[in-house]
This record gives structure tokens, sequence and C-alpha cells, in this order.
């Protein structure tokens, strides 16, 4: 899902090989890039995740294995940018106001990272491979718009507020994240208004709002774009 004005040179390398396997978006609807043009030997499936729902733990294994209350409001932030501590900064300024309602913050990292010698002693970090597998532990989640993420919150269930990165220089998260908002499957904070993201949260910490979430988020179609890609390669080797 490129960015418009993205240039389109790459996909000539489309001509070199047979098949060409396209992993799906859920908001395909939105997509304006250029590989939405190309079509030609090119065989769209549906997203791919990780995990589906019906591979997750239930919410108190999930919570005993990260060592959370299943009886507290968690909730997971994962964001690429920022110091928890700098409050100007996306992931700073994220934390400063999750922490106004006194949910039980945790802070995913990777299982590669350095360990962050300036969180707070009211902050978690959770380091798993993969997260997605526990999103029954957190009652909410704000995340990063990258591929991955994005499916895998919807795929699996858990009201996200979703913050896309917008400098990068293909991928086109702000789209994604505008479409899940725009659906009423997730909420939308641009990684710097502080009015909307007291917003967000606010409207996050509604029971009913979240539940309502979920509902929208399980009328869609499973992610099961790995199943479909197994069973092309496997008609083409045969």
């Amino acid at each position: 899902m490129w960015k418009p004005g993205v240039s389109a040179q790459t996909l000539r390398l489309a001509e070199h090989f047979d098949h060409v396997i396209e992993p799906g978006e859920y908001a395909t609807d939105y997509d304006v890039g250029a590989p939405s043009t190309v079509r030609a030997q090119v065989h769209c499936v549906a997203p791919v995740c990780y995990r589906g729902r019906d591979a997750i733990p239930e919410r108190g294994e999930a919570c005993d294995e990260l060592g959370l209350d299943a009886n507290h409001t968690n909730v997971l932030i994962q964001l690429g940018a920022g110091t928890i501590n700098d409050l100007t900064s996306t992931l700073g300024a994220a934390v400063s106001e999750l922490k106004r309602h006194g949910v039980r913050i945790c802070l995913g990292q990777s299982v590669l990272s350095s360990d962050l010698e300036d969180a707070p002693d009211n902050v978690a970090i959770v380091r798993r491979f993969p997260i997605s597998r526990l999103f029954a532990a957190f009652d909410f989640g704000m995340i990063a718009t990258g591929y991955n993420s994005f499916h895998e919150a919807l795929s699996i269930g858990l009201p996200t507020i979703m913050v896309p990165n917008i400098n990068t220089r293909t991928d086109d998260q702000e789209a994604r994240s505008r479409w899940a908002d725009d659906e009423g499957l997730a909420i939308r904070w641009d990684g710097a208004s502080g009015t909307d993201l007291t917003e967000a949260v606010n409207a996050m910490m509604s029971i009913p709002r979240r539940t309502e979430i979920r509902r929208r988020i399980s009328q869609l179609d499973p992610a099961c774009g790995a199943a479909d890609i197994a069973r092309l390669v496997s008609a083409w080797a045969t």
C-alpha cells in the first residue's frame, strides 16, 4: 500500500517473474498507490498475519504470562518513535495521557532491543514475539500502523488507537489509519495533537465504545492470506 506519488519504477521487476503474490490490505478501498494499478500476473490474497483469533490464549492465561492483573485495565503501546519521558514526543505524550487514567501501561519492545533505562515504575516493559499472541491481555492498544501491527490488531480484535508514521518513504500508514477510523474499527491519532490524543484516549476508555469496535472488527473477513499463499505455491510446485 504505497503512498501516492511514489515512483512505480521498481514494479518493472515483476516482468522477470512468473508470478507475483501480493498480501491483501483491509484498507484496500483507500489504496491509490502505484501497485494498485498493476495487476497483470499478480495474485492478490487476503491479509497475512502470524496469528488468528482462534490461536491466542484467553485473557487470564495471557495476563499470567505477562505478569498483569486481568481485572485491571491494561494498555499496550507500540510506537516506534520518541522517548518515554519526553512529553513532546509521540511516545512520551501517549504515556503521559494514559497515566491520567490510572491504567496499567505496557510498552511493547523488540526482544532484540536494549533495556529501557528511563522507564517509570508504573510502566511495564513487554518483550514477547509475536506480541499479538498475547493481545487478549490488553483492553486496548496504541500502535503505529505498519502492515503487521495494523492487520494483527484488526484480525485478532484489539481495540486500537492507530498512530500513523507519516514519515515513511513508501508505506501509506496515513491511509490505513484513516480507513480504520472512518469504518469505526479504530480511533486515529495523528501523533501530534494533544487535544486529539485526549479525545482518543477518553473515547477508548469507554467500555461501550470498545465493545462496539470489537463488534465491527468481528465482521471483517479472516486474515487467512498465509494459507492462500501456501496453496498457490503448492500448486505451482506440482
